[in-house]
C-alpha cells in the first residue's frame, strides 16, 4: 500500500511537470513567433538604449545611452540607424546620447548588450531587435514559472495551471514581455522573492529568507522601482505570525540585504561621476506627473504598449474585479502574498506617475492574472458569474481578429449566442440547485478553453507586421 501510494504521487508529479512544461514551451513559442517584428523595431528606442548601456560598458568601460534628461546639461545628438529605424519608425530627429548614462541601473543592459556582444555586436548599429530580444525569452520563462509556483503555493494546483495559461497566452503579456524593458526582469525576481518568503514561512529555514532577500535586492539592479519588491517583502515579514523579536530580526536581515544592492548603484555612479549621478537622480525624481488624472481609468482599459500603439486585453480587467472581490473577504495568511505586492506597486506607480507607458504596468500583470484565475476558478460551478466575465476577453479578442479577418459570417450566430449566454447565466443563478453540477462545470470549462484559444489566436496573429498595423 505504501509503495502504491508513492507510485501514485510520482505519477501525479510527472503529469503536473508535463502540463507545466508544455504550457511554458507553448508560451515561449508564442513569444518567439514574430519576436523581432512586433512591436516594430524602433517603436520604443529605449529597447536599443538599454542594450547600448551594456555594450558600451563591455567595450568602453563607460555606460552610454539615450536619455535627454535635463540633469545631463546637454546631449550629443547622433543618428544610430540600427534596424533602419530612421526610414521606418524612429522619425527624423537624432537621438540624445549621454555619457556616462545614469537613468537606471545597468543590469538589463549588461544582459542584452552582453548577449549581443557574444553574437558579434561591436557597435550600436549591431544591436538589432533580433539579437537583443532573445534574452527576454529567458525572463519570460522565469516569470511564467514564478506565476505557477507562487499560485500553486497560495491557492492550489488548478488555479495555478489556469493562471499559467493566462500569462502564457494573453496577447498583452505576450507582446510586452518581448520588449527590452527592465520591468520584464524585475517581475520575475519579484515572484521568486515571494516564493522564497512563502517557503521560509512554511519551513522556517533561514536559507529561504536569504534567497528571498537576495532576489529582492537583485531587482534593484535592473530598475529602482525594485524598491517595491523590497518593501513588499518587509511588509509581509512584518505581518507574520512570529513573535516581535523574530519578526524584527527577519526584517533587519531582509532590509539590510536589499539596501546593500541599492548601494551598489550609488557606488557605480560615484565611481564614474558622483556630481552628475546626483543631478540625474534629482532629474528622475522631478519628472512631470504625465500619467494624468485618468490613471485609474487607464489601468482598467487600453495599455499604451509603445509610443503610439495601444493594446486592449480583457484579462487585466477581470484581475481587478478579482482583487476587489478578494478585498471583500477576510484577509488571511495566503492573500497577503498577492494583495501586498499589488498594493505596494500600485501606490508607487500612482505616486511616481511619470508616464502611461505599458511597461510600467508589467509588474502588476502576474498578480492580476492570478486573481483572474482565482475568480474564474471560484465560479467554475456558477455558470452565470464565470460566463459573464469570460465574455469580456472573448469579445475583445474576436474584435481584434475581426480587424484582420472577415468575421461577418459569425455575426448572425454571435447576435444569438451572446444574449443566449447572458439569459442562461441568469436562469442558472436563479435555479442553480435544479441544474446538474457537472453540466454547469462543463459549460464553464468549454468557455474557458474558447477564451484561451482566442488568446493564442490573437497573440499569434498580431505577431505579423501587417496584422500589427491593422489591429492598432
Amino acid at each position: 500500500m505504501m509503495i502504491l501510494g508513492r507510485t501514485m504521487k510520482i505519477n501525479k508529479g510527472w503529469k503536473e511537470l508535463v502540463v507545466v512544461t508544455s504550457v511554458v514551451v507553448f508560451g515561449l513559442l508564442l513569444r518567439y513567433h514574430g519576436l523581432s517584428r512586433v512591436p516594430l523595431p524602433g517603436e520604443s528606442m529605449d529597447e536599443y538604449s538599454n542594450s547600448w548601456v551594456g555594450l558600451s560598458l563591455i567595450r568602453l568601460g563607460v555606460p552610454v545611452g539615450r536619455s535627454g534628461l535635463l540633469g545631463y546639461g546637454g546631449n550629443d545628438y547622433r543618428y544610430v540607424n540600427v534596424d533602419g529605424v530612421f526610414s521606418t519608425t524612429a522619425g527624423g530627429s537624432p537621438l540624445e546620447i549621454n555619457k556616462p548614462w545614469f537613468d537606471h541601473p545597468p543590469g538589463l543592459g549588461l544582459i542584452t548588450g552582453g548577449y549581443a556582444y557574444l553574437q558579434g555586436a561591436r557597435v550600436f548599429e549591431d544591436t538589432t531587435a533580433r539579437l537583443i530580444r532573445i534574452p527576454m525569452l529567458g525572463f519570460s520563462m522565469v516569470m511564467m514559472l514564478g506565476v505557477y509556483v507562487l499560485a500553486r503555493l497560495i491557492v492550489g494546483k488548478r488555479t495555478a495551471v489556469l493562471a499559467l495559461l493566462l500569462v502564457a497566452t494573453s496577447p498583452l503579456v505576450v507582446i510586452t514581455s518581448r520588449m527590452v524593458q527592465a520591468e520584464n526582469a524585475l517581475v520575475g525576481l519579484w515572484l521568486w522573492s515571494l516564493i522564497f518568503l512563502k517557503l521560509y514561512e512554511k519551513k522556517a529555514s533561514v536559507g529561504w529568507l536569504l534567497m528571498g532577500a537576495i532576489t529582492a535586492g537583485l531587482s534593484m539592479c535592473f530598475k529602482l522601482t525594485g524598491v517595491a519588491v523590497v518593501l513588499s517583502g518587509l511588509t509581509i515579514l512584518a505581518m507574520g505570525k512570529k513573535n516581535v523579536r523574530e519578526r524584527l530580526r527577519d526584517i533587519v536581515v531582509f532590509g539590510l540585504i536589499g539596501l546593500a544592492f541599492l548601494s551598489l548603484f550609488a557606488v557605480y555612479g560615484w565611481i564614474y561621476d558622483s556630481d552628475l549621478f546626483w543631478k540625474i537622480w534629482q532629474s528622475n525624481s522631478n519628472r512631470p506627473y504625465d500619467i494624468g488624472f485618468g490613471a485609474m481609468f487607464n489601468l482598467l482599459t487600453s495599455t499604451k504598449v509603445t509610443v503610439s500603439k495601444y493594446l486592449t486585453d480583457g484579462w487585466p480587467l477581470i484581475g481587478w474585479i478579482g482583487v476587489m472581490w478578494g478585498l471583500q473577504k477576510k484577509w488571511g495568511e495566503r492573500e497577503k502574498y498577492l494583495l501586498v505586492p499589488l498594493g505596494v506597486y500600485l501606490a508607487l506607480f500612482l505616486w511616481m506617475g511619470s508616464s502611461a507607458y505599458g511597461w510600467y504596468r508589467i509588474p502588476l500583470l502576474p498578480f492580476l492574472y492570478i486573481w483572474a484565475a482565482i475568480l474564474i476558478n471560484k465560479g467554475i460551478a456558477r455558470v452565470g458569474a464565470s460566463m459573464w466575465l469570460l465574455l469580456i476577453p472573448i469579445g475583445i479578442n474576436l474584435g481584434q481578429i475581426g480587424r484582420v479577418f472577415d468575421l461577418n459570417w459569425l455575426t448572425k450566430y454571435w447576435r444569438v449566442i451572446l444574449p443566449g449566454l447572458i439569459i442562461a447565466g441568469i436562469i442558472e443563478s436563479l435555479w442553480r440547485k435544479r441544474i446538474n453540477k457537472r453540466v454547469r462545470s462543463t459549460i464553464v470549462v468549454v468557455t474557458i478553453l474558447v477564451a484561451l484559444l482566442s488568446n493564442a489566436w490573437v497573440s499569434w496573429m498580431i505577431s505579423g507586421q501587417e496584422a500589427w498595423l491593422k489591429v492598432f
